[in-house]
C-alpha cells in the first residue's frame, strides 16, 4: 500500500513538471495573442504651438481621454501601460469654437490592430486674452501697534489665459502676516488669483507672482497731561491738585510723536478751578494722535492746603545708634514735642502715630551739647516743623 503511494506521486509530480514544460514552450514559442484595453488615456494634440499662435486655447473644461483596446502577443501586450501608450490628434485650420480631430496611436511594442474609442474628439477652442486685476491685501495676525500704511510695489497685474478663465478671475490675493510686529518691514507676498467665492482659479499666467510690501506701523509714546490754566493769577495758584491720570500713551506718525512732549487739558480759569474740589476737563489731543488707553477726560482733584499741630509725648522720641546700657536723661526736654504740619485736604485725621520722632545720637552738636530733632512719616505732608528743634539731653 505504502508503495503504491510512493509511486503514485512519482507520477503526479512528473505530470506537474510536463505541463510546466509545455506552458513555457508555449509561451517561449508560440506566444499567442490576446486582446487588451486600456481605459482614460490622455489626448495629446500635437499643433498645440499652432492653436496657441491663433491666440487659441483648449477650453479648461474639456476631457480629453479616450479608451484603446490592442490585439498582439501576450509578451507585448505585458510591457504596455497607460504610460507608453500615446494618443494624438492634430486639430486642422484651428478655430474659436468646435474643432473635430481624429485620433490616432503611437505604441512602444508592435502590434496587430487597435482599435481607439471614441474614433474622434471635439475640441472646443476658445480665445486666449489678456486682462489687468486688482491686487487685494489680506491681513493676518494681530501687530502690537496699530498699522500706518502699507505700500505695494503693484495695484495690478497683468493676467493671461483661456478667456472663461480669465473672466472667472475677480482678484488677485496677497496676505501679509502681521502678527506681533512692532517695527516698519519690508516683505514679499505671493500673488493668488481667485474667483467672486475666494477659490482658487488655476490655469491662468500671471505677469509676475510676487509682489513687495512696505509696512509702517504708528509710533508710541507715554506722555505726562499738564493742567492748562489761564487768567490773571496763574503765577499765584497756591493750590495744589492731582491728575488722574497723570499720563497717557498716545500713538501716531513718528514725527508727530516725536514733536509732542506733554498732553494738555482744555483750558480753564483760575477762578473756575477753585470753585470746586473735583473737576473733570477733556484733553485737547492734536490732529493725527490717538489716545491707547480710550481717555479723553481727566479727573482734577484739588487738594487745599490745612494746617494740623499735633502734640507728640517726650517719651515717645526714639534714640537711634545708643549705646548698650547708656542712660537718657530728659529732665530738660518738654514733655511733649510740637509738630505743626501742613497737608492736603485729603489727609484728615492726623495723630501723633504718624509723625516718628527720633534723635541720632551720633550728632550730637559739641559746641552747644544739643541735639536735633529729626522725623519720619508715610503720609505725604506738604511741610513738617518740630517745635523745639533741637534738645538737650544730657
Amino acid at each position: 500500500m505504502i508503495n503504491r503511494l510512493k509511486n503514485n506521486t512519482k507520477i503526479k509530480f512528473i505530470s506537474l513538471l510536463s505541463a510546466l514544460v509545455l506552458w513555457l514552450y508555449v509561451m517561449a514559442v508560440e506566444d499567442p495573442t490576446e486582446t487588451k484595453t486600456y481605459s482614460n488615456i490622455p489626448i495629446n494634440i500635437t499643433n498645440i504651438d499652432m492653436v496657441e499662435d491663433r491666440g487659441l486655447a483648449i477650453n479648461p473644461n474639456e476631457k480629453l481621454f479616450a479608451d484603446i483596446s490592442i490585439d498582439a502577443n501576450l509578451s507585448s501586450l505585458r510591457r504596455l501601460n497607460s504610460d507608453n501608450i500615446y494618443i494624438y490628434c492634430r486639430i486642422d485650420d484651428p478655430k474659436e469654437g468646435n474643432n473635430t480631430a481624429y485620433l490616432q496611436a503611437n505604441l512602444s511594442e508592435r502590434v496587430n490592430k487597435y482599435d481607439i474609442k471614441p474614433h474622434s474628439v471635439v475640441v472646443n477652442l476658445e480665445k486666449l486674452i489678456n486682462e489687468e486685476k486688482t491686487i487685494k491685501l489680506y491681513i493676518e495676525g494681530t501687530p502690537k501697534v496699530n498699522i500706518d500704511t502699507i505700500d505695494t510695489n503693484k495695484q495690478s497685474i497683468e493676467i493671461s489665459g483661456p478667456k472663461s478663465l480669465v473672466n472667472e478671475v475677480t482678484s488677485l490675493i496677497a496676505t501679509i502676516d502681521l502678527d506681533k510686529k512692532d517695527t516698519d518691514f519690508s516683505t514679499k507676498l505671493k500673488l493668488t488669483p481667485v474667483n467672486k467665492d475666494g477659490e482658487e482659479v488655476k490655469g491662468v499666467n500671471l505677469e509676475e507672482n510676487y509682489i513687495i510690501a512696505d509696512v509702517k506701523l504708528l509710533k508710541q509714546k507715554t506722555v505726562p497731561v499738564k493742567l492748562n490754566l489761564e487768567g490773571e493769577n496763574v503765577d499765584k495758584l497756591d493750590t495744589k491738585y492731582n491728575i488722574n491720570p497723570s499720563e497717557v500713551t498716545i500713538e501716531g506718525k513718528q514725527d508727530l510723536i516725536d514733536s509732542i512732549s506733554i498732553i494738555n487739558t482744555q483750558p480753564i480759569k483760575v477762578e473756575d478751578l477753585n470753585k470746586s474740589d473735583y473737576i473733570e476737563i477733556p484733553l485737547e489731543v492734536p490732529k493725527g494722535i490717538t489716545l491707547l488707553d480710550k481717555i479723553d477726560i481727566v479727573k482734577i482733584q484739588l487738594n487745599k492746603e490745612i494746617s494740623t499741630e499735633i502734640l507728640v509725648p517726650k517719651t515717645s522720641i526714639e534714640f537711634r545708634n545708643r549705646a548698650e546700657g547708656e542712660v537718657i536723661n530728659l529732665d530738660k526736654v518738654p514733655d511733649n514735642i510740637k509738630v505743626m504740619i501742613t497737608h492736603s485736604s485729603n489727609e484728615i485725621n492726623i495723630g501723633e502715630n504718624d509723625i516718628k520722632i527720633y534723635v541720632d545720637l551720633l550728632e550730637n552738636d559739641r559746641k552747644s551739647g544739643l541735639y536735633s530733632l529729626k522725623y519720619t512719616t508715610l503720609l505725604d505732608l506738604y511741610t513738617i516743623k518740630l517745635e523745639p528743634e533741637k534738645i538737650r539731653i544730657n
